[in-house]
């Protein structure tokens, strides 16, 4: 369950108290998130997806765009160690 490299913009120094996690596939940030939930951990999600030409996802002619969908997921910095310790207890179970 490797994320996809997080949104940079999203890591600059601000007053957000959110720090982004990374970018997840739907079915990975859907399994993360009720964890969190259960865990009342505060988290904020944004649509994390891109779209790329097809040629670079399934290896034919670039004649199309492809959409790359992923959830962005920002946790509360209060709340980073508890969320590392759910992610990586998550990597452990596949």
């Amino acid at each position: 369950m490797q994320p996809v490299p997080p949104n940079d913009d999203a890591n600059e120094a601000s007053t957000d108290p959110y720090r982004s996690y990374g970018r997840f596939e739907p079915f990975t940030a859907k399994r993360i998130l009720e964890h969190f939930t259960a865990q009342h951990i505060r988290f904020q999600i944004a649509d994390g997806s891109k779209l790329m030409p097809s040629g670079q996802i399934f290896y034919e002619p670039p004649t199309r765009i492809a959409r790359v969908n992923a959830i962005e997921i920002f946790v509360h910095k209060d709340d980073e160690e508890k969320a590392r310790e759910i992610i990586d207890e998550l990597n452990q179970m596949i």
